[in-house]
């Protein structure tokens, strides 16, 4: 080939490349100017779908409807939230689950608009094939479900039934207990709350746990024989006292004490107010007998304890009588007074308890049922008993003639005793303690003594009249009715002899010196019941 022809080759090569690039500038310059009429237009972008909807080339609202009709109609309208024996229909929206449509159109609408005029023309290019799936966002909230869920539990919840029973004599008949379930609230609004985030979500499974009776009947049933019982006396014309007897032991019958629980009388009885039906009847305070709500309810007290004692329960509290008492030995009393004293029994053995207690014509009774392969042998030993004697005081009494007298109140010794407790099983002793050793006051008797002078009677010989019982001063010896008495010469009458308290007299017994109030806290009682 010639050096024309390559020249003429060359010419046309030229051409031919500024063609390509005129056509290129063209092609670029009208992709561009049609994506600039598409940035600036309103609507979507072809082929972009949002959750499976074609919206290309739709407006926003166009694009919503669609969306609408073909998507969101066909999500569940409620969740049904399900649990062991129930379930609930809720609409999502109760739950603080929101789809953000708006925020997916918008989306949608930024497809081939972002970027400069490149930009756009490589987003109209990816376009050209499958397009763009978008998802429609759904957010819940928390706080929304965990309270929604809070105010359902009450519905799913169910709390477990104990074991009853009822006695027949010393007989237990066991009645089933029933296992309870419990929402849990917090497991299950968390995993909901994330459940829910995807709204095709039509059901879910709440978190219920199970719950179990406290008390079970098979243990109940092991309840099968009388470990001990204990009885002491009261007088039945007492009509108030016996009334709150009555009262205070029915409160006891029936108290069940699982293995390492422990019973508080007081609460098991409850405060001794006249709402709840306990009459006034004699109690000590401060030693002294004074009338008061639910005086009897220490008797049931001290029956409860010895039956403790005997059946080897633990006593956590016991507490005595600031004086003895005439239904118990010393030693062997409790007081209970509501806010200040209890008696709390502690059941240390391996199977449940249950306290019977009844009354009869004369006397109380709490009787301890269990299992008997918890039962012992107990013996209570009383040592260091001792008496305290009392003193007599006499008070001159200015509105009682001369030589009267008359007994405020009778003496009364105090006591000293200890008490250990010997536990044996199978004939060997297992255990041997030292419960407490208490001491109780004496009490003095009293003696109003008059010290007003008066006119000596007609044919009477000057002397003192004893009337009332008298201690420790032996009474004036009346003249025998219809025997003559020669008058006395006249004279002034008597200067009043002023009568000065006698010494008390040495006690029957050395003096014992007062040890602190012996309980198992070790609190020395200052206002004690007397029942």
């Amino acid at each position: 080939m010639g050096k024309s022809e390559n020249r003429k080759m060359t010419k046309w090569l030229w051409v031919a490349v500024w063609v390509l690039i005129a056509l290129l500038l063209l092609t670029v310059f009208g992709v561009g100017l049609a994506a600039k009429q598409f940035r600036d237009g309103e609507r979507i972008a072809p082929k972009v779908r949002i959750e499976g909807v074609p919206v290309g080339n739709m407006t926003p609202a166009e694009a919503t409807r669609a969306v609408e009709a073909g998507w969101v109609s066909k999500l569940p309208q409620t969740v049904a939230l399900r649990w062991p024996g129930g379930a609930q229909q809720v609409p999502p929206d109760q739950l603080g689950a929101h789809l953000y449509l708006d925020t997916a159109i918008q989306q949608a609408l930024r497809v081939g608009r972002e970027g400069g005029l490149v930009a756009v023309a490589i987003q109209r290019v990816r376009l050209t094939g499958n397009g763009i799936d978008l998802r429609v966002e759904s957010q819940v909230d928390p706080a929304r479900v965990e309270a929604y869920l809070t105010s359902l539990a009450p519905q799913i919840t169910r709390k477990p039934k104990n074991a009853g029973f009822k006695l027949v004599g010393t007989q237990v008949q066991v009645t089933p207990d029933e296992p309870g379930v419990e929402l849990d609230v917090k497991d299950s609004a968390s995993k909901l709350a994330a459940a829910l985030k995807d709204p095709k979500t039509a059901s879910f499974d709440l978190t219920v746990r199970g719950a179990d009776a406290a008390v079970k009947a098979d243990r109940l049933r092991q309840v099968d024989t009388v470990l001990t019982s204990y009885s002491t006396k009261f007088r039945p014309w007492q009509e108030d006292r016996t009334h709150n007897l009555r009262l205070g032991i029915g409160k006891v019958n029936g108290a069940l004490i699982m293995p390492g629980e422990t019973l508080s009388l007081n609460q098991r009885i409850g405060p001794r107010e006249e709402e709840r039906g306990f009459r006034s009847a004699p109690i000590f305070v401060n030693g002294q007998v004074e009338p008061s709500t639910g005086g009897g309810v220490c008797q049931v007290a001290t029956t409860t304890y010895n039956a403790a004692l005997l059946a080897g329960l633990d006593v956590v509290e016991r507490n005595h009588h600031s004086r003895p008492v005439d239904y118990a030995p010393s030693g062997r009393d409790a007081t209970v007074y509501w806010g200040q004293f209890d008696l709390k029994i502690r059941n240390n053995l391996s199977h449940p308890v249950i306290l019977v207690g009844s009354i009869g014509s004369e006397t109380i009774t709490v009787k301890v049922l269990g299992s008997s392969a918890d039962k012992v042998e107990v013996e209570i030993l009383r040592t260091n008993v001792g008496s305290i004697g009392h003193g007599t005081d006499r008070i001159s009494d200015p509105t009682m003639a001369r030589g009267d007298t008359k007994v405020d109140q009778p003496g009364r010794d105090g006591a000293t005793a200890t008490i250990t407790r010997v536990v044996k099983k199978n004939g060997q002793v297992i255990a041997k303690e030292r419960l407490h050793t208490d001491t109780y006051g004496a009490q003095n008797r009293i003696i109003r003594v008059g010290t007003r002078a008066k006119a000596a009677p007609e044919n009477e010989v000057d002397g003192d009249i004893e009337i009332g019982p008298a201690d420790d001063t032996p009474g004036a010896v009346k003249p025998a009715a219809g025997t003559p008495q020669p008058k006395p010469a006249a004279k002034p009458a008597p200067k009043p002899k002023q009568v000065k308290p006698a010494a008390p007299p040495a006690p029957a017994t050395p003096a014992v010196k007062p040890e602190p109030a012996s309980t198992t806290t070790h609190a020395r009682p200052r206002r004690l019941n007397r029942g």
